[in-house]
């Protein structure tokens, strides 16, 4: 750098972080259904990441393929969706609420939420779905993979 005449030199660190260190996906194998007023881990999507250093931080990616059904009357079934860790501790939410006019009508949603946090360990390390159902007499169902469109986990390691 030239400034006032005189001779100045400038030196940057190189960049920290930010790096992707892995990815796992995990894809619901089959469908799994809960009736009103489940409380539960959603089976089927608990996937496992063993992360490189306890300063990394981890994103998480949920995707879910939903099917939501009555009770053969006007219901408004109702859930809410958690991202949690391996301690069932909350990391992102999402409320659902739907009006299903008869069982003949089968409304399918996609929801997508995500979660960054760092969890400050390297032994395996669990990522869960729960869900509360806290309808009035619908079921809400999660599409695996047997479906046109279903329910995944992506977890992305990346360098602190």
């Amino acid at each position: 750098l030239q400034s006032n005449g005189a001779s100045s030199s400038v030196s940057w660190a190189a960049a920290g972080g930010g790096k992707v260190v892995q990815v796992v996906q995990q894809i619901m194998p089959s469908n799994y259904t809960m009736s009103s007023g489940t409380n539960a881990l959603v089976s089927g999507m608990n996937p496992q990441i063993t992360m490189a250093t306890t300063t990394n931080k981890l994103i998480v990616l949920g995707s879910y393929a939903l099917r939501i059904s009555g009770n053969g009357s006007t219901v408004t079934p109702s859930a809410n969706l958690f991202i949690t860790d391996v301690n069932n501790v909350q990391k992102a939410g999402v409320y659902l609420y739907f009006n299903v006019a008869s069982n003949t009508h089968h409304p399918t949603w996609t929801v997508c939420q995500q979660a960054m946090w760092t969890p400050g360990s390297t032994s395996a390390y669990d990522v869960k779905l729960l869900c509360n159902n806290a309808s009035e007499g619908g079921s809400l169902q999660f599409y695996g993979v047997s479906g046109v469109a279903w329910t995944s986990f992506t977890l992305i390691e990346i360098e602190a």
